[in-house]
């Protein structure tokens, strides 16, 4: 799953990273003092360890047991978006008996990833706004269609 840098920035604000401990995560897992210095497999192991550290500080605050940070309850507000956009569209749509999987499928597509992501809460904030967009051009392509 590709990850930009700037998908790695906004998460960094997610996480509340002060420069000084952003610059010490980027030297300790990728062995960088910059993120233009990243490979793309290095971006993908940065923007995951940040990532935890979002999960863990969300569960700090919302005082969760350490075994629910990896399903969030909470999502951002670019996933809620996907999610309002997706029920906007839903009554046109075949038969969709989960939910969470035709997102991620769909996720996955338009993005063009070979596997599907963990989860819409995991995946780079690019790869959901690329999402957020097809679906917008499908519901003016199908504005009220008739369920199938």
């Amino acid at each position: 799953m590709p990850v930009s840098i700037a998908a790695i920035k906004i998460a960094q604000q997610q996480a509340a990273l002060p420069d000084a401990q952003y610059r010490e995560l980027l030297n300790r897992v990728a062995g960088a003092s910059s993120s233009k210095d990243l490979t793309p497999d290095q971006r993908v192991d940065v923007y995951r360890e940040i990532m935890r550290l979002v999960r863990r500080r969300n569960v700090a605050q919302n005082g969760t047991s350490a075994t629910s940070a990896t399903t969030p309850t909470h999502h951002t507000p670019m996933v809620r978006k996907l999610y309002a956009l997706f029920y906007q569209l839903l009554p046109s749509l075949p038969d969709v008996h989960s939910r969470q999987r035709w997102l991620l499928g769909f996720v996955a597509k338009v993005n063009n990833l070979d596997t599907l992501p963990q989860s819409l809460d995991t995946a780079p904030p690019t790869c959901i706004f690329k999402a957020i967009e097809a679906l917008k051009q499908r519901i003016r392509q199908h504005p009220g269609a008739p369920r199938k």
